[in-house]
């Protein structure tokens, strides 16, 4: 946790969902207590153990962030493969998602409750540009996009 450029405080998950949950109780808001985040970033690192990522010497900017900030060490993959996990970081549920088949369901979610507290909230999905926008493509480019990490 650290004072941003406004002086509030800014808070920095590097993979999991439940550290999310501050942003669900007024953060950000009106008279919301100072010490609580005004923003919160969540990175999931796809396919990335801890042991292989923090106090690797060739991922010295995520490492930085991890001390400066802290992250969510007692997360783990709730399935196999990837779009499960997705969902569920999202949803709290893999909703019966048991593959990587590109499934588009339809129900409520950490970004429905954002909304619905007037939270705005942003997603950056590893090149998605190149995909002109087209959020339902399977992949694009050289597939460093992959909508089954698109929750």
């Amino acid at each position: 946790m650290t004072r941003g450029i406004t002086g509030r405080v800014v808070r920095f998950g590097l993979v999991g969902a439940l550290a999310i949950s501050p942003l669900l109780t007024g953060v950000g808001s009106a008279g919301a207590d100072q010490n609580q985040p005004a923003h919160f970033f969540i990175i999931m690192m796809e396919n990335t153990s801890y042991s292989s990522l923090i106090g690797n010497p060739n991922a010295p900017w995520i490492n930085k962030a991890a001390s400066k900030y802290g992250f969510a060490k007692n997360y783990y993959g709730v399935s196999h493969p990837s779009q499960p996990n997705y969902i569920a970081a999202t949803s709290g549920s893999t909703n019966g998602v048991t593959d990587d088949n590109d499934v588009t369901i339809n129900v409520r979610n950490v970004v429905d409750q954002l909304e619905a507290h007037g939270k705005s909230w942003k997603a950056y999905m590893q090149s998605l540009s190149l995909c002109n926008g087209n959020k339902l493509a399977h992949a694009c480019g050289d597939q460093l996009y992959e909508r089954k990490h698109n929750p």
